[in-house]
């Protein structure tokens, strides 16, 4: 029985997957940014590439 309580008291972990957990996190919302904006993006260089080249 006390090996159990000690087991689910023990937060020894808990960082490695709070850290785990937040990385995933932001790599979701870094490629959601990047989904969401490619086309925005893609359209601004194709419109400042034009506007430099006009022979094109």
């Amino acid at each position: 029985m006390n090996k159990i309580m000690r087991f689910i008291k023990d937060e020894d972990g808990l960082e490695l997957t709070e850290y785990a957990i937040i990385g995933a996190l932001i790599a979701v919302a870094t490629a959601t940014a990047i989904g969401l904006l490619g086309d925005t993006i893609e359209a601004k260089f194709t419109e400042m590439e034009s506007t430099i080249d006009p022979a094109s």
